[in-house]
């Protein structure tokens, strides 16, 4: 292999642009804390394709990796027994396989998910080819239980599964699985799947019983390049067997599919380094500084909001230098800071000294009320997929 001294210029610029964002990057759902070293970076000489390869680790393969971060991530959100688990390159991979079984089983399939919901369940939806019915969100973000009630009835003959979310995008919203549990029973098959990639994690380190699937939830995704910090996308899928619903069962705690190695061993690199003493007091640590930085950014009168133990803060958007200087974006009139692990109260009080400068809120053009404008109004739209 031949090693070069010196990087070439736009890789070396590219480099010290995301050195530089770093200190900025408040509206950025990505932490930044995990220790790194420099022999991490001698994973970059070697090819690690999937996580089946024949690659040096304990038991002679990058799956030794794949399963012990697999099998930790499925402990830290309380999967019953006989569960199934995978690591996927990315969310929409990691939604797509999870509901693939569903989709092999009941070719009527329809899929129901909030007008706030990621952006990666519509494209699973789309890949997956199912009817897919968006149900409209109040003023904080979550689903309206009553309206998805309302669509499901309207086809409760066909096969349902329902994406929940836990940690919207733009608020932080989580929804209410209890409730929506209660509305997919009247269905007589049903799934509720959650996609939880940033907060799926804080939430279940708050119980020491476990909420996700306490609350019946059949399978759950998170991402590991969010709260866990893996510098790679990657995301994990884990579930309850559901021998109604699937014909061909995956293997318990089988890591499948994929070209994840890398992302598998610094998964397991992360899950290893925190632990999950660490990995709660960073959980505790980012809801304190969202609610440090909602009280800050209401002290200087800016209008700013969370949902309770969320990470997200929505604020109304300062002016667009700011917007791009500290990584702002800009959704229905709000923007975001997202208290990661990684950020602290010091990037946030430079935030704020900054916005003091710049125009009042009212000179921005834009509005978002303390509770949160609507995300979305009127009945429950309908996008039919490509079969």
């Amino acid at each position: 292999m031949i090693v070069r001294r010196q990087l070439p210029a736009p890789i070396a610029a590219l480099i010290a642009d995301c050195d530089a964002r770093r200190a900025t990057a408040l509206g950025e759902p990505y932490a930044t804390d995990l220790p790194t070293t420099v022999g991490l970076g001698a994973l970059l000489r070697h090819t690690l394709h999937r996580v089946d390869a024949e690659q040096v680790a304990p038991d002679g393969s990058v799956r030794w990796f794949a399963q012990e971060a697999l099998m930790q991530m499925a402990a830290l959100l309380h999967a019953p027994r006989g569960w199934w688990g995978a690591l996927y390159g990315g969310l929409a991979d990691a939604t797509v396989q999870a509901l693939l079984p569903l989709r092999n089983a009941a070719q009527d399939l329809v899929l129901y998910r909030s007008a706030a919901a990621h952006g990666h369940v519509s494209e699973a939806a789309a890949v997956l080819g199912l009817d897919e019915v968006v149900v409209p969100a109040d003023r904080g973000g979550s689903v309206v239980v009553e309206e998805l009630a309302a669509e499901v009835q309207r086809r409760r003959a066909r096969p349902t599964v329902v994406v929940a979310t836990i940690g919207t995008p733009w608020t932080g919203a989580h929804d209410d699985l209890g409730a929506i549990r209660s509305v997919v029973r009247s269905v007589s098959r049903h799934y509720l799947h959650v996609d939880a990639p940033l907060e799926g994690l804080p939430v279940e380190l708050r119980s020491d019983a476990g909420t996700l699937f306490a609350s019946g939830a059949d399978s759950v995704v998170v991402a590991g390049d969010q709260f866990l910090g893996v510098p790679l996308p990657c995301a994990f899928a884990v579930g309850r067997i559901r021998r109604d619903w699937l014909s061909s069962l995956p293997k318990t705690g089988r890591p499948i599919g994929g070209e994840v190695g890398h992302a598998a061993v610094l998964a397991w690199y992360a899950l290893h380094e925190f632990g999950v003493a660490g990995l709660a007091r960073r959980a505790r640590r980012s809801n304190a500084l969202a609610g440090y930085t909602v009280r800050r950014l209401r002290e200087v009168g800016w209008p700013a909001w969370r949902n309770g133990g969320s990470m997200v803060v929505a604020l109304r958007p300062p002016s667009l230098p700011m917007q791009k200087r500290w990584s702002l974006p800009v959704h229905d009139g709000r923007s975001r800071i997202v208290c990661v692990p990684g950020l602290t109260e010091a990037h946030v009080d430079r935030f704020i000294a900054e916005l003091r400068l710049g125009p009042p809120p009212d000179a921005t053009g834009s509005a978002v009320a303390e509770s949160g404008p609507p995300i979305h109004s009127g009945r429950a739209a309908r996008s039919e997929a490509p079969g």
